[in-house]
Order: structure tokens, then C-alpha cells, then sequence
């Protein structure tokens, strides 16, 4: 836990004790602490947020860090969400955000890629090579996925529920690798 040391006095004994949290050791960290403030550049460094770090352009990793969205939006959503798969193909929105659009078109893609037209199709085809085989972003990529179900299946004994199920993992694996 991270908090201000005077919370050491702030809070109660017991309620410390229920947390599972040692007072003499908070006391003793906070004493090295003091005699030590190097360690509190690293720790600022762990929280404050690095202007020079990259923003995520992604919107399925934006969706915490792009803002709320508004109420004609959430409004919009909602109409999109009771719609039924048929009438997606030709709706229109008018969002106020940018990471809805692209947000749009892959929860169509992934839940009803039926209604998507040749270009969308295409689209999303080369999204998901980029995702199978890139990995940027911290996405598992096909390297890395056959390297942890290779580490999976050591050990398992050959004929077990355990072999099947990663057996027609490996089988889905293959089906959907872009050749």
C-alpha cells in the first residue's frame, strides 16, 4: 500500500492489524525513507505521468484514457446496443468522439462480421493479421502464443481431458492463422 506516513497516525492500531499490516515495519520503512529521499524520485517517476511517454492510438486501449463520452454518444450506444444485428449494415451515427467510429466497426466485426460489406471485410482481415502476427501494443501474437501453449502442454499426460482441450486449442490456432 502507498500512502502518506502520516496515516500511521491517522489510523487506528487494529484497523492496521486487520489489513494485515505491520505498524513497526511501516514505522521502520518510513525511518529509511526519511534517511534515504533518493527512493522517492524513482517513486515519483513509477506515478507521475511521462509526457514523453506514447499515447495509446489504439481506441480499445484509449477507452480509459480518451475522456468520457458524452450524452449524445452514451445515447447513441445505447440505441446501437438494442439494435438488431440486420439493421447495422446501414446505420448511420453521428458520434462526438473519434475512438467511436473504429469502435463501431469492430463490435460489428466481432459480433456480427455477416453485416460488414467487402471493404469492411477486408478491413478487418488486415486488422486481425496485424494483431495475429504484429503483437505490437502488448497483444499476444502467434510467436507467443504457440511458445505458452508449447510450455502448457509440457508435462501433460498424453490422453487426458488436459491433452484434448490443448489439442483443439492448437487446431483453432491453425484454422485461423493467416497464411
Amino acid at each position: 500500500m502507498l500512502a502518506p506516513a502520516s496515516m500511521i497516525k491517522v489510523i487506528p492500531e487494529e484497523r492496521l492489524k486487520a489489513w494485515g499490516m505491520d505498524l513497526d515495519l511501516m514505522r521502520e520503512h518510513v525511518k529509511l525513507l526519511k534517511a534515504d529521499m533518493s527512493a522517492f524520485s524513482h517513486v515519483r517517476e513509477v506515478f507521475v505521468a511521462d509526457e514523453d511517454r506514447a499515447q495509446p492510438t489504439d481506441p480499445d486501449l484509449m477507452i480509459y484514457s480518451g475522456g468520457f463520452f458524452s450524452p449524445q454518444d452514451k445515447a447513441q450506444l445505447t440505441s446501437l446496443r438494442n439494435m438488431p444485428p440486420e439493421e447495422l449494415e446501414d446505420a448511420q451515427f453521428a458520434f462526438q468522439d473519434s475512438r467511436l467510429d473504429e469502435m463501431l466497426f469492430r463490435y460489428k466485426a466481432r459480433n456480427y462480421p455477416e453485416v460488414l460489406n467487402s471493404e469492411e471485410r477486408e478491413k478487418w482481415s488486415q486488422h486481425c493479421m496485424a494483431r495475429l502476427l504484429g503483437g505490437e501494443n502488448g497483444y499476444l501474437n502467434f510467436d507467443a502464443f504457440a511458445k505458452d501453449l508449447q510450455a502448457a502442454a509440457q508435462g501433460v499426460e498424453h490422453g487426458s481431458d488436459k491433452a484434448f482441450l490443448l489439442e483443439e486449442i492448437q487446431l483453432y490456432a491453425e484454422s485461423i492463422y493467416p497464411y
